[in-house]
């Protein structure tokens, strides 16, 4: 199973409306944090991680730190991407611009500075 299943969410119920007719929020998925969906995460990012480390160029005995840098950006942006659930062909290269990470962004951003 590809790392990314472990974080998709479960497909939304049509319908999302009371007896009134009125739209609800829908609940949390709970299938996602779940202790048995944390678990599988957590083993995946193991697994990813030691296949990482095995495959990651040194120099000097050191992983080079633009090389762990574009990496990780490379994941980040992958995983965007597939999150979007886009639906068209995009060649290589292609800017994807998308209002919902638009509205995200301030809150990546900010996710991002409290990890560096």
């Amino acid at each position: 199973m590809p790392l990314s299943d472990l974080f998709k969410r479960s497909p939304k119920n049509e319908s999302n409306k009371t007896n009134a007719g009125k739209a609800v929020n829908p609940s949390p998925d709970l299938d996602l944090i779940s202790p048995e969906m944390q678990k599988k995460r957590y083993d995946a990012a193991m697994e990813f991680l030691k296949a990482f480390q095995e495959r990651m160029p040194l120099v000097n005995g050191k992983p080079h730190a633009g090389t762990v840098l574009a990496v990780a950006a490379r994941l980040a942006g992958t995983n965007l991407y597939r999150a979007m659930n886009y639906k068209k062909e995009v060649a290589p290269g292609t800017v994807v611009l998308s209002k919902e990470v638009d509205e995200v962004w301030p809150q990546l951003a900010n996710l991002f500075a409290l990890h560096c």
